[in-house]
């Protein structure tokens, strides 16, 4: 059973009436998801809420999780003062998909946070297994402040760059990766879905 079983719905309109764009790191990899996930976030948060399943170049669905952090049950976590590195490498083709990095993504590490971690802090990437199941599908959710989206659209209208807090120079893309909150979510052959990180970045 594959995500898009789990949660089968008579509608598919839904996801495509958000009113934020996707994280500009995600870039491509990603599809459309099932209205019966949104189902699960509260009416009022609709409209800042975006959600989408993680494909790879090909548009393969299955993945490895890999991470740095420490593991609280099925949860990611910081460990220790390091910030959570969360990667997606597809089964098939190899190729990974950045899925967080607490250094670089949300909206402190965005605008306020300078973060400075050496590469071999956090070299070491572990496998996440969940069950005896180390393949998934895997599902991402990011929420935005639609006030702080209409005060820096106009702001880069007005400019043509937003300055941040940390006197930085930024474009549209700072608000993009610079999210209120990350889940992630992932779904085993079972079709058993489990989230494994929930973050807030604000």
């Amino acid at each position: 059973m594959g995500i898009f079983d789990l949660f089968k719905t008579k509608e598919s309109k839904f996801v495509k009436q958000c009113l934020v764009d996707n994280p500009e790191y995600l870039k491509g990899n990603f599809q459309d998801v099932p209205d019966e996930l949104f189902r699960k976030i509260k009416a009022h948060e609709k409209e800042n809420v975006w959600v989408r399943q993680i494909v790879d170049s090909n548009g393969s669905t299955s993945f490895k999780v890999k991470y740095f952090g420490a593991k609280n049950l099925n949860l990611i976590q910081e460990k220790g003062d390091l910030p959570i590195l969360l990667v997606a490498e597809s089964i098939h083709t190899g190729e990974q998909v950045l899925l967080f990095d607490g250094c670089k993504h949300g909206y402190d590490a965005v605008f306020w946070q300078n973060l400075s971690v050496e590469p071999d802090d956090r070299k070491t990437l572990k496998t996440l297994e969940i069950s005896g199941s180390s393949s998934f599908e895997v599902v991402v959710l990011v929420r935005y402040n639609l006030i702080i989206k209409q005060d820096f659209e106009k702001e880069l209208q007005e400019n043509g760059h937003v300055v941040n807090g940390k006197e930085e120079l930024v474009g549209m893309e700072a608000f993009l990766n610079g999210f209120d909150s990350i889940d992630v979510f992932v779904v085993d052959d079972k079709g058993k879905k489990t989230e494994i990180l929930s973050e807030e970045t604000s």
